[in-house]
């Protein structure tokens, strides 16, 4: 295990590496084929206007494809994605989060976006890819069986040479590379590799462990040295590059005391713009979802926003370097001229002004952004400062336009080429103003760095990737000043930075480790769980299971004793149905004297050496993990699903009718249009838990005498057998084998929670041992116990669900806490108090 976990670690390094050369690749080549189309109308001497189209043209086009790929093929490839792998690693279910088709249209769109000259970047997009990478990984086993039918000699031989990847089929094993994944896309972005590593420490992942700092920084270190090969130089290893970042005389930068003043003023401007830019963004978004409640509405206007940003994107780009003060000679331009490309060099790049000169406002916009921010960050004085105020003003104004319309997007890349701009710009003013021995390139750097500080409120990261960067440590005093005070100032305005507004926005119910108001000292549990709980006993009828699953829409559901009402465990929404869909029953004969020893086995169990002989008693371990549900009330989009499955909904008042019950067919055969379909993509998120039984019984079916295959349990120190005998017999002392024939049938209702849609009627009275598969080490906690003790076990444990335990006995249980329970609004309501955030 430890040499596929490696192998995956590095694996996952190269696919991301690759992706990030073919996508900047892919966008230059575009960008390439535009510049020299527009360079041959520029030599034909065509007016204008007919250029101004043929440019707005090409990149109306290409925003409106990306969006319409995004809208209609895979709605959660809009926007960065990285507020959606922040939400997946605490523990958030993000439905498709690791799909194929958000994979294909993330790396497609990224392209079509960027290419299209949006305020936009694809450092945002690059971080999602790589999560999807990682978790791909996971998929290996099932993806290569899927190939071949079931049953041929082709399917039977992958499978047993995978069957060793099912432990990393598991929900922690697939978060590591996940989280691996996501810091590979960002150190690629930035050429950051130490960088990378703690942005997924710092911003992305919730529980990073110490084994995991060693694996992520040689996934990170694989990715940036891809993109050094790809550039054919070793210290040129970024999508984005900061440059030499150097003074004219090849010295170090001297950063005197009494700068320090300038260096707070920089950082307190670049926290309001940061803070002001999150509120603005907030109030469009809320805007969207209020204005346009239905889905082809939405639709509709989303794509005229997206057309309407990149006309006026084009407008703007456009029109604003026909001024007369940008021109200035290229023998004075130094390193601008290497910004527009060479189908620019002798028309474009000049705008209308005279021969000799070029537009310093049309070689930006028009070049390449990103050799844009190096030359702004090596040598302010290149540019006059009109240049630099009107860039950075203009792609600010851009870029609150444009993030949050309906195309991938990043927010990395505008971010900086604003905030080196702009702080460019002040550090020549200084430089006339105060003392012409400052240096303006760092306060182009400071400007960058409070502005990426005042909108993401990420501190330790931005600092080691704009030293690691730039190369220039003695700078890190400033940076680190620089981007405590911006993001405070930040905190002032917005409360919260752009990511956690984006999961507020789309009702994740995140919750940071560690993180409370005070005043969940002074409230019990008591006052906010669910309460009354579903139960179910550790023998129920089948019946009562399908009416618990179509009236209710909790995910999990404590087992307790029927007579004295002792909690024993928890077993989840996923595993009764499975039970019931497998065929697992037992027989009436059993009914009384069963009960009894049952019970009694139950009652004396301690610890693991209670595991049942059953091999079915293996079949919790091979359920992969439920998820959950949509928050009531809510404005979440519909392909945003949380972990918080039991929600306030209570079990008398909040019981779930919509899911439709289909009637039973004929000579009692199962339906088919309800019957639940599982896609490849879907393997490992919703529906996890259907792919290990219906494999099972495919070799059931195939192999009646009986097969064995090996098991790997989530932890090794599991006393579980290696090996499970699916042969369809009763064994002595065990409750029945896998059933071969289909004895229910399982669907899904309007929320997304199964249901058995059809049982055979002979089943519907037989008893169900729910015992068997019943999570026995649930968590649990007293009525009593303050909120800020749960919270801080709930986040710290990463649990799903927290058994309440309370009543005369003390041992019953009275309620359930999940993670909509822990958010603030929840206790907001539930406690009577408001303003618990501040």
């Amino acid at each position: 295990r430890t040499a596929i976990g490696w192998t995956f670690t590095i694996v996952t390094g190269l696919l991301t590496g690759a992706i990030s050369i073919f996508l900047a690749s892919q966008t230059e080549m575009i960008r390439d084929f535009r510049s020299g189309y527009i360079g041959h109308l520029w030599k034909q001497d065509q007016k204008g206007i007919y250029i101004f189209l043929a440019y707005a043209g090409s990149n109306l086009a290409l925003a409106l494809l990306s969006s319409m790929l995004c809208l209609f093929v895979a709605p959660n490839a809009v926007g960065s994605g990285i507020p959606e792998v922040k939400a997946y690693l605490n523990g958030v279910r993000v439905q498709r989060f690791s799909s194929f088709r958000l994979f294909f249209v993330k790396v497609v769109g990224t392209i079509l976006s960027v290419s299209s000259d949006l305020a936009i970047g694809p450092e945002g997009p690059l971080v999602q890819i790589g999560a999807i990478m990682g978790a791909s990984c996971t998929k290996l086993s099932n993806f290569l069986c899927s190939w071949f039918p079931a049953k041929t000699f082709s399917h039977g031989f992958w499978k047993f040479v995978t069957i060793d990847l099912s432990y990393f089929a598991t929900d922690v094993e697939r978060r590591i590379l996940v989280s691996i994944g996501a810091a590979a896309g960002f150190s690629a972005a930035f050429g950051a590799p130490i960088g990378g590593l703690l942005f997924s420490l710092e911003e992305a992942s919730t529980h990073f462990t110490i084994n995991m700092f060693v694996k992520t920084l040689c996934a990170t270190a694989i990715a940036t040295f891809l993109l050094s090969v790809y550039h054919g130089n070793l210290s040129d290893f970024s999508i984005i590059s900061l440059g030499k970042y150097q003074t004219p005389d090849d010295n170090l930068f001297l950063n005197r005391v009494e700068e320090f003043p300038l260096y707070l003023l920089v950082a307190v401007v670049g926290g309001v713009m940061g803070g002001l830019f999150c509120r603005w963004w907030k109030f469009l978004q809320l805007w969207r979802r209020r204005f346009f409640p239905t889905k082809q509405a939405k639709n509709r206007w989303k794509l005229k926003e997206v057309a309407l940003v990149s006309l006026v994107t084009s407008a703007l780009m456009y029109y604003i370097p026909t001024m007369d003060w940008p021109c200035r000679n290229i023998r004075d331009a130094g390193d601008i001229v290497k910004l527009t490309p060479d189908a620019y060099l002798d028309h474009a790049h000049q705008f209308d002004c005279p021969r000799g000169q070029i537009n310093e406002l049309a070689a930006i916009f028009f070049g390449n952004r990103e050799d844009a921010i190096s030359d702004i960050l090596d040598n302010p004085s290149d540019f006059k400062p009109m240049t630099l105020w009107v860039t950075g003003l203009v792609f600010f104004f851009l870029m609150t336009l444009t993030l949050g319309v309906a195309v991938p997007s990043g927010i990395f890349m505008p971010t900086f080429l604003i905030g080196t701009s702009l702080g460019g710009a002040a550090g020549l003013v200084f430089q006339d103003w105060i003392n012409e021995d400052l240096s303006p390139s760092i306060f182009a750097l400071l400007g960058a760095a409070a502005l990426l500080s005042g909108i993401q409120r990420t501190t330790v990261s931005i600092c080691v990737i704009l030293v690691e960067g730039t190369g220039q440590v003695k700078t890190l005093i400033p940076v680190i000043f620089t981007v405590m005070v911006a993001r405070y100032v930040g905190d002032l305005i917005s409360g919260h930075g752009l990511y956690e507004l984006a999961m507020e926005v789309n009702q994740f119910p995140f919750l940071e480790v560690d993180k409370f108001p005070k005043l969940y000292q002074t409230f019990s549990v008591r006052q906010i769980m669910s309460s009354p709980p579903l139960t179910v006993s550790p023998r129920e009828k089948a019946r009562t299971i399908i009416r618990l699953l179509k009236e209710s829409v909790h995910n999990g559901f404590p087992v307790v004793d029927p007579i004295t009402k002792r909690f024993l465990g928890l077993v989840r929404r996923d595993q009764l149905a499975a039970l019931l869909e497998c065929g697992i029953f037992e027989k009436e004969e059993h009914e009384e004297k069963e009960v009894e020893a049952r019970m009694t086995r139950l009652n004396s169990r301690k610890g693991p050496t209670g595991w049942g002989s059953s091999p079915i008693f293996n079949l919790a371990f091979h359920i992969k993990d439920d998820r959950y549900e949509h928050i009531e009330g809510g404005v979440a989009s519909k392909h945003n699903d949380t972990e918080s499955d039991d929600d306030d909904i209570n079990s008398k008042d909040g019981l779930d009718t919509s899911a439709n019950e289909s009637a039973t067919p004929p000579n009692g055969a199962p339906p088919t249009a309800t019957k639940l379909e599982l896609e490849h993509e879907d393997e490992f998120d919703s529906n996890a838990w259907f792919v290990a039984t219906r494999h099972a019984r495919e070799h059931l079916q195939a192999h009646p005498d009986g097969i064995s295959e090996s098991i790997h349990t989530v932890e090794d120190s599991m006393p579980i057998p290696n090996t499970l005998n699916l042969r369809a017999r009763r064994q002595p002392g065990a409750t029945p084998a896998l059933d071969t024939t289909v004895a229910a049938t399982v669907a899904l209702n309007q929320r997304g929670n199964v249901y058995i849609s059809w049982i055979d009627p002979e089943h519907k009275d037989s008893w169900v041992p729910v015992g068997d598969v019943m999570n026995l080490g649930t968590y649990c906690v007293r009525d009593t116990m303050p909120v800020s003790k749960a919270y801080q076990m709930f986040t710290e444990l990463g649990l799903r669900h927290l058994v309440v335990l309370g009543g005369e006995s003390g041992g019953e249980v009275v309620g359930v806490l999940t993670r909509i329970n822990f958010l603030t609004k929840f206790i907001e309501e539930r406690t009577g108090c408001t303003n618990l955030d501040h």
